[in-house]
């Protein structure tokens, strides 16, 4: 939530790429995700500060989305940390924000805490 708001204080829409089922369970391993992807979207779409949200599929290849990338981060994109989309952001002629890191409120520390509890 927290860099969701802050993002949008950066421009003047927020569009959120959510990563599809498949690809969590590629990145996070087999017992993820812990909601579907539509959940994620439905919950993100609900957000007042949030305009769009879409589907991003991670390709293997550090050229990340470069379609996705032309229709929405042709000028900003924003988060926590420079990943593959970077590169293809700037390369589209569009400039990389960072956000800093929030410790503590990571999908992973709160599976951690709730195990922790058990």
């Amino acid at each position: 939530m927290r860099y969701l708001y802050a993002a949008r204080q950066m421009g003047d829409y927020l569009v959120v790429a959510v990563n599809t089922d498949r690809s969590v369970k590629i990145i996070k391993g087999a017992n993820r995700p812990i909601q579907s992807q539509d959940e994620r979207a439905e919950l993100l779409a609900a957000l007042s500060f949030v305009d769009a949200v879409v589907s991003l599929r991670r390709r293997q290849s550090s050229e990340g989305n470069p379609g996705l990338v032309r229709m929405f981060w042709s000028k900003v994109e924003i988060g926590p940390r420079q990943d593959y989309r970077s590169g293809c952001v700037r390369k589209a002629g569009g400039v990389v924000k960072s956000l800093p890191f929030v410790a503590g409120y990571s999908t992973s520390a709160i599976i951690e805490k709730i195990r922790d509890k058990r």
